[in-house]
């Protein structure tokens, strides 16, 4: 007998003490964790059920390592798949999962919460998301940072810059343009339409100090710039001089 055959069989007994309730979800997740760490200790491939020795595990890792496809080879591996399904589920099935899903996204939410509500976690999660979204400057922040540059250069750092990312997270807050002197002070580029009242529901001026009084409440002091008021590069000029207490204004 094969051994996929032999696991078919045991499969539909485990199915039968399922549905006459010798056993239940959590019995056979400890099983399956058991079969799991037997099969590593002995060289058992989970699925083929044949033994690999250490040496063979070993050649096969130095074959695969570094391994990539080619964009060829992708592309003909995604027209293979084109319009199948893989694993198709149930109209049972999916109902079970979503109903599954609902049940358990209180508990994720409270688990989530908790993790936010830890400062040290909640940095963690910050710059895993800043790493993980290769954050480039919009055509607003690379015009504001010229500016920036001109007035105070060396002085601010944006804060999607790679080299920036850990230092620039404030209590999980990521502004913009963070000072680099030890000088406990941000600059904040604002986008007309993502902080209007139409999409915040906040005015103007209630945003500004929404974001003010959030970096104030660590120390921090925050200059806001619209992206409308980059039409006057002068006046720009001159806030972030006074902002950051340069002697000769614009």
């Amino acid at each position: 007998m094969s051994f996929n055959s032999q696991r078919w069989l045991e499969n539909a007994e485990i199915r039968k003490m399922v549905e006459s309730g010798e056993l239940d979800s959590d019995d056979i997740r400890a099983r399956n964790l058991t079969i799991i760490e037997e099969n590593k200790k002995q060289g058992i491939h989970p699925l083929t059920g044949t033994i690999q020795t250490k040496k063979h595990r070993q050649k096969i890792g130095s074959v695969l390592k570094g391994f990539v496809h080619s964009g060829q080879s992708c592309h003909n591996m995604s027209l293979g798949h084109l319009g199948k399904k893989r694993f198709p589920h149930t109209e049972e099935t999916k109902a079970k999962m979503k109903t599954r899903q609902q049940e358990l996204a209180p508990y994720y939410r409270e688990k989530s919460l908790e993790q936010w509500a830890d400062p040290i976690m909640r940095d963690k999660m910050v710059k895993a998301i800043l790493a993980g979204s290769h954050l480039r400057p919009t055509i607003a922040e690379i015009k504001l940072s010229k500016l920036i540059e001109q007035i105070c250069p060396g002085e601010y750092e944006y804060s999607g810059n790679d080299s920036g990312i850990d230092s620039s997270i404030i209590a999980g807050m990521c502004p913009d343009f963070t000072n680099r002197n030890h000088q406990k002070k941000v600059i904040e580029m604002f986008g007309d339409y993502w902080h209007s009242e139409e999409v915040t529901g906040r005015t103007r001026q209630e945003e500004e100090q929404r974001k003010v009084k959030n970096f104030a409440a660590f120390g921090f002091k925050c200059l806001i710039v619209w992206e409308s008021e980059l039409s006057n590069p002068e006046k720009v000029l001159e806030k972030i001089a006074q902002f950051n207490g340069n002697k000769q204004t614009v």
